[in-house]
């Protein structure tokens, strides 16, 4: 076993004080880590609990910055974003919330310029190739299919 990653409970808790107070984490971020710890799951309620109460942790604080951060830094889409949160153990109704919140400009506003500075990199290729890169690029940034096409159909008058 592992000495360094052994923690007891209350080691652990001030460890993840200590990292939620230097960058937002999420509920099932301190779960990893105390998983990861070999804290037995009978004490992890209370630790949590603790980390809730004293708002170290608050998952509707970290989705908004989630949302925040990855749609302006990193130029992802809402269904990138949404699936990324979800699969957080985010609850719905928090990532409906928060992204409801966030997207309300839209989206095409987002999407345009992205494919526009994209499309520079492409250089002179068949128009068939641009389409198809385009279209990779966008949905793996998390855009829709139909938004793509709209903007696409723009940009490439």
């Amino acid at each position: 076993m592992d000495v360094k990653r052994q923690k007891t409970p209350q080691q652990a808790l001030q460890a993840l004080e200590k990292l939620s107070a230097k960058a937002e984490k999420c509920s099932e971020d301190a779960r990893r880590l105390l998983r990861r710890w070999n804290i037995d799951e009978r004490e992890w309620d209370w630790i949590l609990d603790s980390l809730y109460r004293n708002r170290f942790i608050d998952d509707c604080r970290y989705a908004g910055a989630f949302v925040r951060e990855h749609a302006s830094l990193s130029n992802w889409g809402p269904l990138k974003i949404r699936q990324s949160l979800l699969s957080k153990r985010i609850s719905v109704e928090i990532v409906d919330d928060v992204m409801k919140d966030f997207f309300m400009e839209d989206v095409k506003v987002r999407l345009k310029p992205l494919l526009e500075r994209k499309l520079k990199t492409l250089g002179d290729e068949p128009e068939r190739k641009v389409r198809e890169k385009l279209i990779r690029f966008a949905l793996s940034k998390g855009y829709d299919i139909d938004d793509v096409l709209a903007i696409m159909s723009e940009i490439l008058r």
